[in-house]
């Protein structure tokens, strides 16, 4: 999973690429841990670069929504691949992730990379 962050003047856009399975799930986990510790205002994430996404890689967006939500953030999808969105449909989704669930807020200044 290639993971690209950075802010425009809404928000921080993580912009997610690859496999969202469950043979990089702990490794993500980790590395969106860390990266929500210096999140200072809403998440944006760009899906559409995702080819694949299984159950694991859903709980993962649904944790982070939780997470983001915790600190008082909001949590949107700006894109989504199809492979995605089918996921989402199937697992009745789509409605719960694609909501904006908190207020938002000041955006984080600067950009990182992080590849796998």
């Amino acid at each position: 999973m290639d993971t690209q962050m950075g802010s425009d003047t809404t928000s921080t856009v993580w912009k997610l690429g690859g496999e969202l399975t469950v043979t990089a799930a702990a490794e993500t986990q980790l590395r969106w841990l860390e990266q929500l510790a210096t999140l200072r205002g809403p998440l944006a994430l760009d899906l559409s670069a995702v080819e694949d996404i299984d159950s694991a890689g859903l709980q993962l967006l649904v944790a982070l929504r939780h997470s983001v939500g915790a600190l008082g953030y909001g949590l949107t999808l700006e894109a989504i691949s199809p492979t995605v969105q089918s996921a989402l449909d199937c697992y009745g989704l789509t409605g719960e992730m694609t909501a904006l669930h908190a207020p938002a807020q000041s955006p984080v200044e600067g950009s990182i990379h992080v590849n796998e």
